[in-house]
């Protein structure tokens, strides 16, 4: 009896396995996860840790400007030494949040109820899902990255053609060292959400060509951070059901209580903050849209990449009526 109940068994299993990772396999881990989601859990998640992220990213924003480590510290455009602790007021303020999902997933509620919509039981599942482990990796990694570019960055190698001759030169920039792990980190964690090589690849070129575009884009108070909560807007509004959303939310959170404080030119993202906003940015992205839209995007920002090489886009943003208004909102007014 017990040889035929664990032959029955073990049938069953294989049985039920061979179309589970025939799915994963078809659909994504995304795919996977979705299919069990609770949107309305979401949204709970994200209203609670963006709640959290408020009080955490004020008092860190305090800490830092009263107090900025050592080293990080930039020269404006206007020629002002501002600390350039942004990144790290963003950074903080998610693991804080994080150390909250982890804690509450642990706690499995799954003795909670609930209804179909909405289930504290969902948490555990947004938790381990391949979203927010990649969201993690990339915001932890593309801080690192451009932390590296604020403390140990000459300045001197400009743009992707800069680095590339810097490297025929036998030198090692960090600039090149942020665009290389970048693309390879971005690759691993498209690998948590993605099954195959192909959609990987994509998404990974997404996030490490949108990271480098807001990253480019941070040479004026406050640019980066607009031009991250115009972009993350309309990608929240669709996957706004997805595992990734609420944490996604605590780092839009952070940038608006730290935006005011960068438009007035009391402190500054750094390569650190712009980084991590980019492959943010490109995450969303890699996770809502189709992949025929994620193709034309990554055509788009390597044709921006590339312009960048050629042209100012702060010269471009200043002659263009719309832009140049949109730019200066809310920024210190030019002195005469």
């Amino acid at each position: 009896m017990t040889r035929t109940s664990s032959t029955l068994g073990s049938a069953l299993r294989a049985a039920t396995a061979a179309p589970m990772e025939s799915a994963l396999l078809k659909h994504g881990i995304r795919a996977a996860v979705r299919t069990a989601s609770y949107p309305d859990t979401m949204l709970v998640l994200a209203a609670l840790l963006s709640a959290v992220a408020v009080i955490t990213a004020a008092a860190l924003k305090a800490t830092l400007l009263a107090g900025p480590p050592a080293r990080l510290e930039i020269t404006n455009f206007r020629g002002r030494v501002v600390p350039s602790v942004g990144g790290l007021v963003i950074l903080m303020t998610v693991l804080v949040c994080e150390a909250l999902l982890a804690m509450a997933a642990l706690l499995k509620p799954v003795g909670l109820s609930g209804s179909r919509a909405f289930s504290p039981a969902a948490i555990p599942d947004t938790f381990v899902s391949g979203d927010h482990a990649g969201f993690i990796l990339l915001v932890v990694g593309f801080f690192a990255l451009g932390l590296l570019d604020d403390l140990a960055g000459s300045g001197k190698d400009k743009g992707l053609r800069g680095h590339l001759t810097a490297m025929k030169q036998g030198r090692l920039t960090t600039g090149a060292v942020k665009l290389l792990g970048g693309g390879l980190i971005a690759f691993v964690a498209a690998s948590l959400w993605e099954l195959r090589i192909f959609p990987a690849l994509v998404d990974a070129l997404l996030v490490a060509l949108a990271a480098n575009l807001i990253n480019l884009l941070d040479l004026r108070p406050g640019r980066a951070s607009k031009w991250f909560l115009i972009g993350w807007l309309p990608m929240v509004l669709i996957g706004w059901h997805q595992p990734w959303a609420p944490l996604s939310a605590v780092v839009a959170t952070a940038v608006i209580v730290w935006i005011g404080t960068d438009l007035a030119e009391r402190g500054s993202l750094g390569d650190s903050g712009s980084n991590l906003l980019g492959a943010v940015l490109g995450a969303g992205a890699a996770l809502v849209a189709p992949t025929g839209v994620k193709i034309l995007l990554v055509l788009l920002l390597g044709a921006l990449t590339a312009a960048s090489e050629r042209f100012s886009f702060t010269k471009v943003i200043e002659d263009t009526p719309a832009l140049r208004w949109f730019d200066s909102l809310g920024r210190v007014r030019e002195e005469n």
